[in-house]
């Protein structure tokens, strides 16, 4: 039986060698990926918790606005600050809800919900001419606020 020269074995045995080299590089490849995927994941998913953390924090803020507002019997009543002054407040706020948006990443529904949560914090004040125009309008987007803002939490 022959078995062959020297430089056979040496051929056969890097060959192997090889084929061996090759599938442990695969599969730790694979494995890296997997780890790069799951940090992008935990990244993806703590940038999300902030945007809605902060997005809550300014509705809230918007809603106390809203409640200033409803709680007001007259115009005089909402000394130091006039309509004009709570539209400007509320709009570099809205403003702010508007640009989380950038940090929703590659999650649609996120995205969506906040620009939904600005558009809803807009102040409809046009055509209101009564004080009680006003307290029924303002509890009605402080309401709606309140609503959106805890659709955010379904999107942790």
């Amino acid at each position: 039986m022959d078995w062959g020269s020297v430089p056979d074995w040496i051929a056969g045995i890097g060959g192997l060698l090889s084929i061996g080299a090759t599938g442990w590089i695969a599969v730790n490849e694979r494995k890296r990926a997997n780890r790069l995927e799951e940090i992008q994941a935990d990244t993806e998913a703590v940038q999300r918790g902030a945007a809605i953390d902060e997005a809550q924090r300014i509705t809230a803020q918007i809603v106390d606005k809203y409640q200033a507002l409803s709680q007001a019997q007259t115009f005089a009543d909402m000394e130091p600050y006039d309509l004009n002054d709570y539209r400007e407040a509320i709009d570099v706020q809205r403003q702010q809800l508007a640009s989380l948006q950038n940090f929703a990443g590659t999650n649609a529904q996120l995205f969506v919900a906040l620009r939904q949560l600005a558009d809803a914090a807009e102040m409809p004040i046009s055509g209101i001419r009564t004080m009680g125009q006003h307290r029924f309008t303002a509890t009605a987007q402080a309401g709606l606020l309140r609503a959106k803002s805890e659709e955010l939490n379904r999107l942790r």
